[in-house]
């Protein structure tokens, strides 16, 4: 059976750079949201192929809806992001929880009526309690395996809003010529959303039985580090960037699986920080210079 992969919250920073890989390989996908916005996939994604990504709207609640989502477009696995970093739902921490943990129950419902096409169901785990409990049921009670993958936060353009918004701004910032202060010192455990992407799409060519959780690992920056890395990829931005505020320390999250021998993100690779910005610095560059790049006119 060929590979079609359904993405929940494809309109967010995740789900657009999960989508702009797939784009890139030639893997068929499909991208479910409650409502249009491309605020973010604008960023991500050339106008061009934009317009050609085979999309659905409809409600993350509605596990018929889903079933019939899975069956007509011949659904082999599913990618749930919805509520994570999602412009959909922005301004509501309530619905966007909602869609996170609920989505996710509806989505392991539909699976599980479908004519079991959808062999594989992977999801950001944001709410170990609210999500990893529930997948197990699901896959106890109904056949429906699934990975939650406990991803760090990820910077990246696109990524404004997100836990490292601050040094995605940051970043934009520079490229703009203006003045940015990240609002917080000391470290943070950090990925490439590139990485992220790339550890959700091999969770969901793992066809599994069994509900499983497994952290991706990040890497550890500090903010003055990363400060440092901005200037050298874009030396014209010395002095513009600083940051101030509370000091953060690093929690790596303890590797949890469930009957998983081994890490499924052994053998990917990992996009040290540096080499993170100067991709980051030219989408915005390239951006910039067709007219596209967002500015809030403050820098951030």
């Amino acid at each position: 059976m060929d590979t079609r992969i359904l993405i929940t919250g494809g309109q967010s920073f995740l789900g657009a750079w999960t989508a702009r890989l797939l784009l890139e390989e030639g893997t068929p996908f499909l991208l479910l949201d409650p409502a249009p916005t491309n605020s973010v996939l604008a960023q991500v994604i050339d106008p061009e192929p934009l317009r050609s990504i085979p999309r659905v709207f409809g409600s993350l609640f509605d596990p018929l809806f889903l079933r019939r989502v899975i069956e007509e477009r011949g659904i082999t696995a599913a990618i749930h992001l919805a509520g994570i970093d999602d412009p959909t739902f922005r301004g509501s921490a309530e619905r966007a929880r909602r869609a996170r943990n609920e989505g996710l129950a509806s989505l392991l419902e539909g699976a599980a009526r479908s004519l079991g096409l959808a062999a594989a169901v992977v999801y950001a785990s944001t709410d170990p309690s609210a999500q990893e409990e529930p997948a197990r049921r699901a896959a106890a009670e109904q056949g429906v395996g699934s990975l939650g993958v406990r991803l760090p936060p990820a910077y990246g353009a696109g990524g404004e809003a997100g836990p490292c918004g601050a040094f995605t701004r940051a970043i934009r910032a520079a490229v703009l010529a203006r003045r940015f202060t990240i609002p917080f010192s000391g470290a943070m455990e950090v990925a490439y959303v590139e990485d992220a992407a790339r550890a959700l799409i091999a969770a969901s060519r793992e066809p599994r039985r069994e509900a499983a959780a497994w952290p991706l690992g990040g890497e550890a920056v500090e903010v003055a580090e990363f400060i440092r890395g901005i200037e050298t990829v874009l030396p014209e931005a010395a002095g513009k960037i600083s940051s101030a505020g509370e000091e953060r320390s690093v929690e790596f999250a303890l590797e949890e699986s469930i009957d998983i021998a081994r890490s499924p993100f052994e053998d990917l690779s990992r996009t040290a920080f540096l080499e993170g910005i100067r991709r980051t610095a030219a989408i915005y560059r390239a951006l910039a210079e067709e007219g596209r790049l967002q500015d809030a006119g403050d820098g951030s």
